[in-house]
């Protein structure tokens, strides 16, 4: 049982991870203007590209008019905002 759990967990990380690798990924890919669509600068598409896998939230102020929110609501926008296109 305790096993079980612990592979589960495993498992869902491993998943978790895979998803920001791509998430990172895409938000590489994007140009300036469907950052700036997203409410999001390259400064931060940087951070958040640029933030190990293990970092959920990218804490840094930027000399930018858009707070740093977390890196999976940025991802969670981009993801929303290719699939309209």
């Amino acid at each position: 049982m305790l096993l079980n759990t612990l592979l589960s967990k495993v498992r869902l990380q491993i998943h978790v991870s895979q998803e920001r690798s791509q998430q990172r990924s895409d938000i590489r890919k994007l140009s300036d203007h469907l950052l700036d669509d997203i409410g999001m600068t390259r400064f931060h598409a940087e951070l958040v590209v640029n933030s190990p896998f293990w970092d959920i939230q990218v804490n840094s102020e930027s000399p930018s008019e858009h707070p740093v929110n977390t890196e999976t609501a940025y991802q969670t926008q981009i993801c929303t905002h290719l699939k309209a296109d």
